[in-house]
């Protein structure tokens, strides 16, 4: 996996967090009813995202082929990789 996909369920965990606390607090909650429903909320949406990040970042994608008799056209337009 790369970095930027382990970030990935941090921020929506920070997001969801914040959105929820704050979502909490202006219908009237108190700070700890906020606070544990932001905890609920952020930790749920860590867990998801972080499979989602894991299932999408971690599989490699499939090399193209070209189609039969069009091999000396494959190694003209081959992008050279370091």
């Amino acid at each position: 996996m790369t970095s930027i996909a382990k970030k990935i369920p941090y921020f929506a965990g920070t997001l969801f967090f914040a959105v929820a606390a704050l979502t909490s607090v202006i219908h009237g909650g108190g700070l700890v009813t906020a606070f544990s429903r932001g905890m609920v909320a952020g930790f749920v949406a860590a867990c998801f995202t972080g499979l989602l990040s894991y299932i999408i970042f971690s599989e490699k994608l499939p090399e193209a082929k070209a189609p039969p008799g069009m091999e000396e056209l494959e190694d003209k337009f081959k992008i050279k990789r370091p």
